[in-house]
């Protein structure tokens, strides 16, 4: 393994866990190993005398504070004291606390454990379908907690919205294979998505505190019963975006439609959700796949990074960006095509007063387009509408106090004779 996980520093941290174990009521004498590397290190042990098996986590240097990983670990605590969800306990320390350190080079480096819980990754195949309908229930009532939890005093986590999430993990225009075409595609689809993202707004019943990993990966099915571990990336972010989460690397499934189908009918078993938050979930699985890109970009020595493919999955992520992007164009379309066929429904039906309709309308020139006569739109693609005059007219709100100033005559344009 190359990067900051070599093999000689992972010697040196396995040498580190093996010194912490006494304190955490180990068996010093336990078999410890590597269970998998992403942006901490996690280790399996193993005390055979006593038959029990542990978790322990090594952190990333200079990741997470302490304060954050303990207000993880108190959200955890909180779950399952109020039997919200199967994940497990975190090991306290002979001195009662839950985090050790130790020093790596004068940087401390943070460590923590949990008991052991058995299970398996579910596979990726249709027997997931009926696990993420269990899953959809789960993600439900973590956001139910979540909305009615009142956090403890200094709780802190990291904050996952469109400005903050590539600070964490990278910058996506590094990624493997990325040309120029294909880096213009992604940069057209960062726009939408800010865009998007933005309008849908952070207030409290849509965005809070949240699992925000919750990928196959940290799942776990033993005998039917579902339990979600690593809580590491929890934080603020928004509730649909747990979903994105979900299907993390399997964007291009042909599932993915099936997959969201029954994690929204078992969701809506629990709370509800609204058409305006599902019309929204397209949006987050593309955000959530523009950050693993990201990701992968900036973690090539993990084995995730290596299974995603590098180039391929870049080639991926744009093939899904170009999918994407054709999906709002053809919305947006649909949307436009809709307020002509109702204008013209309207004219219709007012008899005399269709004379009297004008359309308030400028394309960068038409400045004196609102006092011509009716023009009938027969056609549009996105903004631009295509007129019976044969022209084609750029359709937006006017700031009518800015225009009012410029041209005070645009003033005595009848807010009645307005159709937008």
């Amino acid at each position: 393994m190359t990067g900051l996980y070599n093999d000689d520093y992972l010697q040196q941290l396995t040498g580190e866990v093996e010194k912490s174990l006494g304190h955490w009521n180990i068996n010093e004498t336990a078999n410890i190993s590597l269970l998998t590397v992403s942006e901490n290190a996690t280790f399996m042990v193993t005390d055979e005398e006593k038959d029990q098996r542990f978790i322990i986590r090594v952190h990333h240097p200079e990741y997470h504070s302490k304060n954050e990983i303990l207000s993880e670990l108190s959200w955890i605590q909180s779950l399952r004291e109020q039997a919200l969800l199967n994940t497990p306990e975190p090991l306290t320390r002979h001195d009662g606390s839950m985090v050790a350190s130790f020093s790596d080079d004068g940087v401390e480096r943070y460590v923590v454990a949990f008991e052991f819980m058995p299970g398996k990754q579910p596979n990726e195949d249709e027997s997931m379908i009926e696990g993420f309908e269990i899953l959809g229930a789960t993600s439900a009532r973590l956001h139910q907690q979540a909305r009615q939890w009142s956090l403890p005093e200094g709780f802190t986590r990291k904050k996952w919205n469109f400005d903050s999430a590539f600070e964490a993990n990278g910058d996506w225009r590094d990624a493997p294979g990325l040309d120029p075409a294909g880096q213009a595609i992604l940069e057209q689809l960062c726009e939408v998505l800010e865009a998007k993202l933005h309008h849908y707004g952070e207030s409290p019943d849509r965005f809070g505190l949240v699992h925000a990993d919750l990928r196959l990966a940290n799942l776990l099915v033993d005998d039917k019963q579902l339990s979600v571990i690593d809580f590491d990336a929890c934080g603020f972010s928004w509730f649909i975006y747990d979903f994105a989460s979900v299907v993390s690397f399997l964007e291009t499934s042909p599932l993915l439609p099936d997959l969201q189908r029954a994690w929204v009918r078992g969701y809506k078993s629990i709370a509800p959700l609204s058409a305006e938050d599902e019309a929204m979930i397209s949006t987050f699985v593309m955000f959530r796949r523009l950050l693993l890109t990201a990701w992968v970009a900036s973690h090539p020595e993990t084995e995730t990074a290596a299974e995603a493919g590098f180039e391929q999955f870049t080639f991926g992520t744009i093939e899904r960006a170009k999918q994407y992007l054709q999906q709002q164009t053809e919305e947006s379309n649909g949307l436009t095509e809709k307020r002509i066929l109702d204008m013209n429904a309207f004219e219709a039906n007012q008899g005399e007063h269709q004379q009297n309709v004008t359309r308030r309308l400028n394309n960068l020139g038409a400045a004196g387009l609102p006092r011509c006569d009716p023009i009938e739109m027969v056609s549009a693609q996105g903004a631009w509408m295509q007129a019976a005059d044969g022209k084609r007219y750029f359709d937006f709100i006017i700031m009518c106090l800015v225009w009012g100033i410029v041209i005070p005559m645009w003033l005595r344009t009848s807010q009645s004779k307005l159709l937008r």
